[in-house]
């Protein structure tokens, strides 16, 4: 995602998928490509494979990468959403679904990340779900827990390091969400705010030796808050 070429490359291509990543665990193929649409539109696609055979799989603004990897990545922590701790919000087959979290694209629709589970497994679905949809349930990409780390990290990584929030509301429009660690209220070790819509981050009471390991390594913050050395202010 950082070499520049390779968005060039393919605007000049024309509209159509390009892969940018994929991860393999046996026969499930997890691909994350660049969407491009006959009007010039651009996001990113996520989709699954398995035995060769295509499934259908997700849209997702470049706008909410970050923060739908973040949600991704905290399903591998402490912090991880347990089976029962939301409402059913449905079922297909021998599966149940569970709302984990819900990222709005627009006032008509939201991508949402469910837990997904039967007698014989668990993994994780994201789709979209669009309020004035005749459908019930709407396809979208289901993704084993083997992906879910490995997923999240590079979808955080996207532009995660850009050190530029000063107020309370982020110049995207995103909520800024403040983590910390302190031996009590009074005593604040470091402060972090994080803007999971555009990636952006800074950091109080921090030295900039810290904040420069943070943008030049930006998964150690996703394990600093995954793990809850930093919680939630």
């Amino acid at each position: 995602m950082s070499d520049s070429n390779f968005f060039k490359d393919c605007r000049n291509k024309g509209s159509g998928f390009y892969e940018i990543k994929n991860w393999s665990i046996g026969n499930d193929r997890i691909v994350l490509s660049l969407h491009i649409t006959n009007s010039g539109r651009e996001q990113l696609f996520l989709n699954r494979t398995k035995y060769g055979k295509h499934e259908r799989g997700v849209e997702i603004p470049f706008s909410l990468a970050q923060e739908v990897g973040m949600w991704l990545f905290r399903q591998t922590s402490e912090d991880a959403y347990q089976k029962g701790d939301n409402h059913q919000s449905g079922k297909s087959g021998d599966y149940i679904f569970e709302t984990i979290q819900k990222f709005e694209v627009n006032h008509n629709k939201a991508i949402a990340l469910k837990l997904m589970y039967s007698f014989k497994e668990t993994k994780y679905f994201l789709n979209i779900e669009n309020k004035f949809s005749i459908y019930k349930f709407e396809p979208g990409v289901e993704i084993p827990r083997g992906f879910v780390e490995q997923i999240g990290i590079y979808l955080c990584k996207l532009k995660l390091g850009d050190k530029k929030i000063k107020n309370k509301k982020c110049v995207c429009g995103g909520k800024i969400y403040e983590y910390g660690k302190s031996g009590n209220a009074k005593n604040k070790i470091f402060e972090l705010k994080v803007c999971f819509k555009c990636g952006k981050f800074t950091g109080e009471s921090m030295a900039d030796e810290v904040l420069t390991l943070l943008c030049d390594e930006p998964e150690l913050l996703l394990h600093m808050i995954g793990s809850g050395y930093l919680v939630r202010r």
